[in-house]
């Protein structure tokens, strides 16, 4: 549910060229048109979302066929529709204020949510390939995210992806990283809520839809802190368990019960498929770069006799990493 502002029932869409002039913006929700005018005397108090006009000339900026606008409007709508949802649970229940990864995020999530509806799938049926590629307007932007995530550009294979890279944070708010960080807060992120919701939605007080409505109504945290609170398990872990995942998943393990990421994989270009290093010896050295957040990826295949191994972490200057470090280890024989 959303706030009805203006009292019609109804959400609004203004196509125009206004948004055009926005480099790298597809549509925009406002939050001075979600309250009253005595607050935003600017606002048109009402639920409203902006959205690019076609220009085949590209009179302003660049080129935008009515072909193509037509074929994003469907996801965009769903997408801008959770951005209303969300801060207008800020402005009248008093929902702690979201990152802006939960934000783009959860949005992101909703595209893939409404194309359930339209093909008839559902949470916890390990979607493939083939059923992505048959909603693919609708799931799209979750792979295609996560394959820049994983390294994939223009030029090829980015070096230190993913593990120098981050989707906790947009270029203005400091993510430096080398991948192609543009939507860095939208299809990662919103995987990572698709698996929250698998791991402990069926558990949770009222299911699936209820731990949803929570993260975003949250009055008390939000960022990973919300995470933390509705589930009652620590950053740390959650991290962890969702670098296995991006590894393991329709591999060796099944937290995300939703998609199976191996098999959606498959149909991807190499450079944007998660690569790990790869090392065959017995006494093998690793030197990589961590942002905090972020995870480097070991797939170690020593002969099938060598002796018991230990592995030796440090930092560059020789003593141990910080606490904050996590070490894991997914073994198959």
């Amino acid at each position: 549910n959303y706030g009805d502002i203006d009292s019609n029932g109804k959400l609004s869409i203004l196509i125009t060229k206004e948004v055009n002039r926005r480099k790298n913006v597809l549509g925009f929700v406002w939050g001075g048109d979600l309250v009253p005018d005595n607050l935003c005397p600017g606002g048109n108090t009402s639920e409203i979302f902006y959205g690019l006009a076609p220009d085949p000339e590209g009179v302003i900026e660049r080129e935008w066929s009515k072909s193509f606008l037509t074929s994003i409007y469907e996801p965009l709508i769903a997408h801008e529709t959770t951005h209303v949802i969300q801060f207008t649970r800020q402005f009248y229940e008093n929902a702690q204020y979201k990152s802006s990864w939960e934000i783009e995020g959860g949005a992101t999530l909703a595209e893939q949510l409404v194309g359930y509806r339209i093909y008839g799938h559902d949470s916890g049926m390990n979607l493939g390939l083939a059923e992505y590629n048959a909603g693919f307007k609708w799931y799209r932007d979750w792979a295609s995210d996560l394959t820049y995530y994983f390294g994939n550009s223009d030029s090829g294979k980015i070096d230190g992806a993913p593990e120098q890279c981050s989707w906790l944070g947009k270029e203005s708010q400091g993510n430096s990283g080398p991948c192609r960080n543009l939507r860095a807060v939208y299809g990662v992120p919103s995987i990572f809520i698709r698996m929250i919701l698998d791991l402990y939605g069926p558990t949770y007080p009222g299911g699936e839809k209820a731990l949803s409505r929570d993260l975003v109504g949250a009055t008390d945290s939000g960022g990973l802190s919300n995470f933390e609170q509705r589930t009652g398990i620590g950053r740390k872990e959650l991290l962890t368990t969702f670098a296995m995942t991006l590894w393991g998943d329709g591999i060796i393990s099944d937290n995300l019960t939703s998609w199976n990421i191996h098999d959606v994989m498959q149909g991807w270009a190499e450079d944007g498929k998660l690569q790990p290093y790869v090392r065959m010896g017995e006494e093998e050295t690793l030197n990589v770069s961590v942002r905090a957040g972020s995870n480097a990826y070991l797939e170690w295949s020593p002969t099938i006799q060598h002796a018991p191994t230990s592995l030796h972490v440090r930092n560059p200057l020789g003593s141990l990493p910080p606490s904050d470090m996590v070490l894991w280890i997914q073994k198959i024989e």
